[in-house]
């Protein structure tokens, strides 16, 4: 299959791709695309979440990629963003299944049971660390935004679209 390397960050990207899906960087350079924010400004990359075209102004670097002012805080590991955390591992697993059953790939951490110890005056040091260590349920950068909408449809008991 034909790739088109980015210039930004050198991962491969399909040859009819806009932008780079790992960093934001817009490929073709050709077509005029103007920020999401400032319609009078022209986009230099787009949010890697969600795949909004945004100006110089309206981009924040985070180790090598662009997220948008409302993305800025999803935390990104490699590839992925973590879409949902909890302490609660049966609610994340629930959140994992939803994805999962709409096609998402999913990536889960923490997911380990929590065991509680007694030693005579309630939990013990080993539970509290682990508490502190939630499940966390991560998809690939590029499937974020259609994962959150996923996640806000289900939780508002519409229909997931598929």
């Amino acid at each position: 299959m034909e790739s088109l390397r980015c210039q930004q960050c050198e991962e491969p990207n399909a040859v009819d791709s806009e932008y780079c899906i790992y960093c934001g960087t817009i490929l073709n350079k050709s077509q005029l695309i103007l920020c999401a924010f400032h319609p009078d400004r022209l986009a230099q990359c787009v949010c890697v979440l969600c795949q909004q075209p945004l100006c110089e102004t309206c981009s924040i670097h985070v180790d090598k990629r662009v997220l948008c002012t409302f993305h800025q805080d999803v935390e990104l590991v490699e590839d992925f963003a973590i879409i949902y955390t909890s302490s609660d591992v049966t609610e994340a697993d629930l959140i994992r299944a939803v994805l999962e059953e709409n096609g998402f790939q999913v990536v889960v951490q923490n997911f380990d049971s929590i065991a509680y110890m007694w030693d005579g005056g309630g939990d013990s040091s080993v539970s509290r660390s682990n508490l502190s260590k939630p499940a966390r349920v991560l998809v690939p950068l590029w499937e974020y935004a259609d994962a959150e909408q996923c996640i806000e449809e289900w939780r508002s008991g519409q229909q997931v679209q598929e």
